[in-house]
């Protein structure tokens, strides 16, 4: 599969357990550490926690398991991060996303989806 079909449906995913305010952002001219930047919204820690576990579970199945350090990430928290090497995912609380902007980091990088 190639690394753009995996983004695309990585985000159809997403919307489908309904994350909110997807931006997918292709940072790899601008960083060497990784190639691609998700931020989603979600709207409690019960969604957190049910989308990050629809997330790592679609990573582990599409090549992603050897990247993926710690399958049991802490969902008790504002702002979740899953590192998979070349593709790193923020899903943000609300306010704790609107806090960090990480949109305003990547103004070089290339937006792939912004919903």
């Amino acid at each position: 599969m190639e690394q753009i079909d995996l983004i695309n449906n990585l985000a159809q995913l997403i919307r489908e357990k309904q994350g909110e305010h997807l931006t997918i952002i292709d940072i790899s001219e601008i960083t060497a550490a990784t190639h691609y930047s998700v931020i989603l919204t979600v709207n409690s820690k019960v969604h957190a926690e049910s989308i990050t576990k629809s997330i790592i579970d679609y990573l582990m199945a599409n090549g992603y398991k050897e990247y993926l350090m710690s399958k049991n990430i802490s969902t008790n928290n504002p702002w979740i991060l899953i590192d998979a090497s070349d593709i790193i995912i923020h899903i943000f609380e609300k306010e704790t996303r609107y806090f960090y902007n990480l949109e305003k980091l990547y103004t070089r990088g290339k937006i792939i989806i912004s919903e």
